[in-house]
């Protein structure tokens, strides 16, 4: 979907919106840290999301879950 990186900044931010309150999550650490999370199998749409992220300077990594262990990471 390259269209995503020339269509409107509302556009972008309502598909962002939209994705992220299908399959993603916040989590506030004990340190008042704020970590947004999304989860897909789909690792070119991951990508996609990032660079669109790179567009708002917003800093972001993609890792890998471990066979269904919650919460162990790999960054790929």
């Amino acid at each position: 979907n390259d269209f995503l990186f020339s269509a409107s900044y509302d556009f972008i931010r309502g598909h962002l919106k939209a994705y992220f309150a299908a399959v993603g999550s916040v989590t506030n650490t004990e340190y008042k840290n704020y970590y947004i999370t999304l989860t897909s199998i789909n690792k070119n749409r991951l990508i996609q999301i990032k660079n669109i992220f790179l567009l708002f300077e917003i800093r972001s990594t993609i890792s890998l879950m471990k066979e269904a262990v919650i919460g162990e990471f790999k960054t790929v």
